[in-house]
């Protein structure tokens, strides 16, 4: 299975940057076997991949399952989050509703960062995946989603803008100013800030006291793409393949 990409960001800002496009970070990859029942049922949650943010003063549209919001300045519009892909034992929805109950959550694989472009940019945003997401780029970068904590959010001074990612949740930049969203995952990815900074990936999982043959990857290495062959990193919306084993 795996995870969304975070949101591309698009820029007339400057001259030189002439509509350039900074790329939302990858999505990560996990797979695994789980023994099972006849009669027993596994819900699947899809990752959907960061939007952007159109307009001034409006918040890009975040991936499905656990994207952060970006924001835009009006001139440069920020990418959200991308969305992590889940399956699990009940039927709870997103992965941020398993928080009391995680020895239902089966296996993740976590969404890509919102990227960033203006003083110190384009930064393409943090990978997902793996048992760390990937950093943001640039001088106030959100931090990777982990398996304890979500990233901290971009940083400047004593200054922390935009509120907290955690557990199934990338942060969402709501500051004065604009920036990119974290991506979504076990714990999601901090979101990144003004200067062209971009979010942190979120973080992927996998259950090993249920599935044998388990890994989660991040989307900066190669892997098994969905359509064949293999890709570095999962671009667009997220996705999963369950296959049955004789």
């Amino acid at each position: 299975m795996w995870g969304a990409q975070g949101g591309n960001c698009f820029s007339s800002q400057a001259p030189r940057d002439n509509n350039a496009i900074a790329i939302g970070g990858k999505g990560g990859y996990s797979i695994g076997k789980d023994q099972m029942s006849m009669g027993v049922s596994i819900y699947v949650c899809v990752g959907g991949k960061g939007g952007y943010a159109p307009n001034e003063n409006t918040d890009g549209s975040r991936g499905y399952n656990g994207g952060g919001l970006g924001d835009s300045d009006g001139a440069t519009a920020w990418g959200g989050g991308g969305g992590c892909t889940s399956i699990t034992s009940s039927n709870n929805g997103t992965l941020n509703n398993f928080y009391s109950i995680t020895n239902n959550i089966l296996i993740v694989a976590g969404g890509g960062g919102g990227s960033g472009e203006y003083i110190d940019g384009p930064n393409a945003g943090g990978v997902g995946g793996g048992v760390t997401g990937g950093d943001g780029q640039g001088q106030n970068p959100g931090r990777a989603g982990t398996q304890t904590n979500g990233g901290a959010n971009a940083l400047e001074g004593n200054l922390v803008f935009g509120t907290a990612s955690g557990f199934g949740y990338g942060g969402n930049f709501n500051g004065s100013h604009f920036g990119s969203g974290g991506g979504g995952g076990y714990y999601g990815g901090g979101c990144g800030y003004t200067h062209g900074s971009s979010a942190g990936g979120g973080s992927g999982y996998v259950n090993t006291s249920k599935l044998t043959d388990a890994s989660t990857i991040a989307g900066n290495t190669s892997f098994p793409s969905p359509t064949g062959g293999t890709e570095t990193g999962h671009a667009g919306n997220g996705w999963a393949t369950i296959s049955l084993i004789r």
